[in-house]
């Protein structure tokens, strides 16, 4: 009988809210429009993922706008913004000296119960890795790519201070000695999402319409002088460490968090966690359902999807 798959955004999503995760994974609904924080994250990922290998610009930035133009989401500002932020990642890491082994790997491993060191009989990881770099001393590098809108110039801000103990690194170092790349370092290559939007060009770009928003074209070139000016604002690896002790806290949590989980399953109870309904990146997009304002078989603003875990796409065995 084959173990199903928990990964760590089903796990992360259960702990936020559990009838979050009832809705998203076990009955299959997603917002019907993708918030653009995520879909931002997704394009970055898919170009540098097109990227890595050859280190192209051109092939990055086609690899983008194939993926806008196979979504619903058109937004030419938006893609302005990760055109820019993609030519600058360009500019920034083109003669890096290192080499790239693994780029997007999927793969399963194992559930380790913390106090017996068995399998789960119930439950297997499913993990992607984003890269895997190998440096000049032949040593494997594991590398996560995250965008964010915070500060990410100082080393000691929430931001980085959080992913000392981002359970999702944690998962992949444990996926990269199951895939036979055992790594001792993991590099966070953040990427920061500009904050300018677009605005009224002013006299001295259209002295006959200065209060016309510029164009896409004219927002993109604004955006790419203001990443060159300073990239380090926008562009930053640190190495974030991992310790034996680190892995075996994250193996505990992700075991309690799947038992939970069971024990949820066999009652059918998902409870609300109201603290979680606004967060960090806004009110949630299950809120309507949960307070009773609109329902799960409204197409406008839900979809049914056939994935449960969207983040993968074949795992094999």
């Amino acid at each position: 009988m084959d173990k199903e798959i928990i990964t760590n955004s089903s796990l992360s999503t259960f702990r936020t809210c559990p009838r979050k995760y009832q809705i998203q994974y076990e009955l299959g609904y997603r917002p019907a429009k993708e918030a653009e924080a995520l879909f931002i994250g997704k394009l970055m990922h898919k170009g540098i993922e097109a990227w890595s290998t050859s280190r192209d610009l051109e092939e990055a930035v086609n690899a983008i706008y194939k993926m806008v133009d196979e979504s619903k989401n058109q937004d030419e500002y938006m893609v302005a913004k990760v055109h820019a932020l993609m030519e600058g990642y360009h500019r920034k890491y083109l003669d890096q000296p290192y080499t790239v082994v693994l780029v997007e790997a999927e793969g399963r491993g194992p559930l380790i119960n913390p106090d017996t060191n068995r399998e789960s009989q119930s439950f297997e990881i499913g993990f992607v890795i984003d890269r895997i770099f190998q440096d000049k001393n032949s040593r494997y590098v594991l590398v996560e790519t995250k965008t964010t809108s915070s500060d990410i110039e100082d080393p000691a801000s929430d931001y980085w201070m959080n992913l000392l103990m981002d359970s999702q690194v944690s998962t992949y170092y444990l996926g990269a000695e199951v895939l036979g790349y055992p790594v001792d370092r993991c590099i966070y290559d953040v990427i920061k999402k500009p904050g300018i939007r677009p605005k009224q060009v002013g006299k001295e770009i259209d002295p006959a319409n200065p209060k016309r928003i510029e164009t896409s074209e004219e927002y993109f070139e604004r955006l790419r002088k203001d990443i060159s000016e300073a990239p380090d604002k926008f562009y930053m690896r640190r190495e974030v460490p991992r310790l034996k002790n680190d892995l075996e806290e994250y193996m505990a949590d992700t075991w309690i968090t799947a038992g939970m989980l069971r024990e949820a399953r066999k009652i059918n109870k998902f409870p609300r966690f109201v603290r979680s309904c606004i967060g960090l990146y806004g009110t949630c997009a299950y809120f309507p359902v949960c307070s009773g304002r609109a329902s799960l078989d409204d197409p406008m603003l839900y979809k049914k999807s056939e994935k449960k875990h969207s983040e993968l796409q074949e795992v094999k065995k």
